[in-house]
């Protein structure tokens, strides 16, 4: 293990606790309907992990390229239930890009969605989508 690496553990499911090796924590709770929470679930984690990871690699590209566009992206991420797939998350990250058509905010987009890890882990997945938003 090097030192960038991190240890995420988790105790009793979406019921307990996350606990990161670098002294983080977060509580869970089960998300139902009638329970809304402000606590963390699997769905909130991932959601924000896209998020997160895919934005960071737009700022990156607009850096080397000396842009300075404000950039955003918002991952609505569904929780589905079919006969066909059982429980699963369908992702769609809205992206924006200040000053940027359609065209122009796709074009970064997509370029981002290549780099990213997050996307490189979920590229293969039917349920995950980008699209544009205007900023």
């Amino acid at each position: 293990m090097t030192k960038d690496n991190i240890i995420v553990t988790n105790l009793r499911g979406t019921s307990g606790k996350i606990e990161i090796s670098d002294g983080m924590s977060f509580d869970l709770r089960p998300p139902t309907l009638h329970n809304p929470s402000e606590q963390l679930t699997p769905k909130h984690m991932v959601g924000m992990a896209w998020a997160t990871c895919l934005n960071a690699t737009i700022i990156s590209i607009f850096k080397t390229n000396k842009k300075e566009n404000k950039s955003r992206v918002r991952v609505v991420a569904e929780s589905k239930t079919d006969a066909a797939n059982g429980l699963h998350y369908i992702l769609t990250a809205y992206v924006a890009i200040e000053d940027y058509d359609e065209n122009e905010t796709l074009k970064f987009a997509n370029m981002a969605d290549r780099l990213c890890p997050i996307s490189k882990l979920i590229e293969k997945n039917q349920f995950v989508s980008l699209k544009y938003e205007e900023y």
